[in-house]
């Protein structure tokens, strides 16, 4: 699918963005899970330009959100994801790339709109995206808009884990 598409351009993530507007019908799946398999490093990179990262964005949410896409996507993008925040997080890089980064992060943890539900397997994505952004550059996480993400990250593990825990009767 693509060969020959070294670079995503405009027009074509524009394209995409238009096709994902429509629900995925059940019998198409596997058809827009081979998209995204062969897609995924163009999607994940156009987050590294202002130009097209909020499309990026809206792409990359349609297939992360989606529950029968996500088991097989997530793992599949993370070390990509990865590599991406890398770039995003460089000094000489738009901030609003950065913020942009940061928002779609904080929806995949949270969730977004009605059809936007953070699932576990969302969570632990994004915990596990950021601890390996830390730990492979941490001078460009501390310098970063992660921090507070982070921590927002961990917290809500705690209640999680404190919510699954059984609650011991006071003595």
């Amino acid at each position: 699918m693509n060969e020959g598409l070294e670079v995503l351009e405009q027009a074509h993530i524009e394209i995409f963005d238009a096709a994902i507007h429509q629900d995925f019908k059940e019998e198409d799946l596997d058809a827009w899970l081979q998209i995204m398999i062969q897609m995924k490093s163009h999607f994940l990179i156009s987050l590294c330009y202002r130009d097209f990262s909020q499309t990026a964005i809206r792409i990359l949410e349609k297939f992360m959100f989606h529950p029968q896409l996500q088991e097989k996507v997530l793992p599949d993008s993370q070390k990509i994801l990865i590599k991406t925040l890398s770039l995003i997080y460089q000094p000489d890089t738009d901030q609003y790339c950065k913020e942009n980064a940061l928002e779609f992060l904080s929806t995949l943890h949270s969730g977004g709109e009605d059809d936007m539900v953070s699932t576990d397997a969302l969570k632990e994505f994004v915990y596990h995206v950021i601890k390996a952004c830390a730990k492979e550059n941490s001078e460009a996480y501390l310098q970063s808009n992660l921090i507070e993400l982070m921590n927002q990250v961990l917290r809500s593990a705690v209640l999680r884990f404190s919510n699954l825990s059984p609650q011991r009767s006071p003595s």
